[in-house]
């Protein structure tokens, strides 16, 4: 049960990062690119970079990096852990499978998203 709590403790404050995030880039810039989500990627592509390589030098399981990694940074961007999984492909030299689940995610993901809105869409009518 106390993974559980670390994680969700840790979700609840990424989540609360990534809102408060949009609410102080959106008045910057009322454009259309998203500039928001963007920033959250990003940091969060980096953060798990620079946490997982520091944490990875610890033994065993680590409450920190259960925190971090899973809770918060899977609370402010699922993209950081789609960044880190890549990484660990390529770096295992696994090009092939890398280039799947990056292709996959994206053309997939996006078909996912006109999917769910072309469903919505055809029950209003």
């Amino acid at each position: 049960m106390k993974p559980l709590l670390i994680v969700a403790i840790g979700g609840a404050l990424g989540a609360c990062c990534r809102y408060l995030i949009g609410l102080w880039i959106k008045p910057i810039d009322p454009g259309i690119f998203p500039w928001h989500t963007f920033l959250v990627n990003i940091s969060g592509c980096f953060i798990i970079g620079f946490s997982c390589s520091y944490l990875s030098q610890s033994k065993g399981f680590s409450a920190i990096e259960l925190f971090l990694t899973t809770g918060f940074l899977g609370g402010f961007t699922t993209f950081s852990g789609f960044g880190a999984e890549t990484y660990m492909l390529l770096k295992h030299q696994a090009y092939k499978i890398a280039f799947l689940y990056i292709a996959g995610s994206n053309i997939i993901g996006l078909l996912s998203v006109w999917l769910g809105y072309e469903i919505i869409s055809l029950a209003k009518q």
